[in-house]
């Protein structure tokens, strides 16, 4: 019984370090941005093993506090399946060849010996030590210093990031061309037309990947669900992949057409047929980077 609550304690933990991360732009989750920044120093390393550390602390407490302190035999083993759920969510939605596994593996064995050490030192003991005044002003000049090096450190970028995610781009479009080409090719007279489409096509499976679609088509007669297929149309009806395609990607090229001819002007006609697609503004940009990285593909 213990275990499971451990269980769906790191499925919780899991779920709020990935709601957390949509509300912060420079969090690093996959889960809501395209591009991720890396944990490139000490303190950024810190920063994210942490967190797990401060969960299993607060649900010990509040164990204590109920009188449940059986639940907090163990309770370390939360940090273990946390990461745990965090591989086996990247490897279904596909994000494999994307993702940092170095610092995935590093954060994850400096984030459980720390719980390990915290569980044994504090928390089997129950002495789970309220801060004093001097603790709190000491963290408080810690937590200044670290906001002036997170402020400082964030316009700097990593090549070794780009790079990765420029070989994910490229490989999702060799994939999908593969798959759908004589389909996009029914729709597209040109390049450009054509990676229009693939940038939506790659940036929506990224997010709704094939274990989700299926899901998604599974559970379509519950009403809740509103778009379907890889290019994730809305429609009334539950589509294929090459019904999405088809659908969506008219949708994109016909607004791609009448800006273009009406304005001349190639940057706009793209970025607003993708507005048209979806109005987001985080969407919009996170599509024309994939945009531009198959643009200018020599290979192309």
């Amino acid at each position: 019984m213990v275990v499971l609550l451990h269980f769906i304690l790191a499925l919780f933990l899991f779920l709020i370090t990935n709601w957390f991360g949509k509300k912060s732009v420079d969090y690093g989750y996959y889960e809501f941005s395209f591009y991720e920044q890396e944990y490139n120093t000490v303190f950024d390393l810190l920063y994210k093993s942490f967190s797990p550390v401060v969960f299993i602390f607060i649900a010990s407490l509040l164990f204590h506090k109920l009188g449940f302190d059986s639940c907090i035999i163990d309770i370390y083993y939360v940090v273990v399946y946390s990461f745990l759920i965090r591989v086996t969510y990247i490897i279904v939605m596909g994000r494999h060849s994307i993702t940092d596994w170095k610092t995935i593996f590093l954060i994850s064995v400096v984030s459980t010996s720390i719980s390990y050490v915290v569980y044994n030192e504090f928390l089997l003991t129950k002495e789970f030590l309220i801060p004093s005044k001097e603790d709190i002003a000491t963290a408080l000049w810690f937590g200044f210093i670290g906001y002036i090096y997170k402020t400082l450190n964030t316009i700097s970028n990593n090549g070794d990031s780009y790079e990765r995610e420029q070989k994910y781009i490229l490989k999702m479009k060799s994939d999908f061309s593969y798959r759908f080409d004589y389909v996009v090719k029914e729709l597209t007279s040109s390049e450009k037309e054509t990676n229009l489409i693939y940038s939506i096509m790659i940036y929506e499976n990224f997010n709704r990947g094939l274990v989700i679609r299926f899901l998604e088509r599974v559970l379509f007669f519950t009403r809740c669900i509103k778009t379907t297929g890889v290019m994730q149309v809305n429609s009334p009806s539950k589509l294929s992949d090459i019904d999405s395609i088809r659908i969506g990607g008219n949708i994109l090229i016909l607004k791609y057409r009448e800006i273009l001819s009406s304005e001349k002007n190639e940057y706009n006609a793209i970025r607003e047929s993708i507005k048209n697609y979806n109005p987001d503004i985080r969407y919009i940009n996170n599509v024309m980077e994939i945009y531009n990285i198959l643009d200018e593909d020599p290979t192309n």
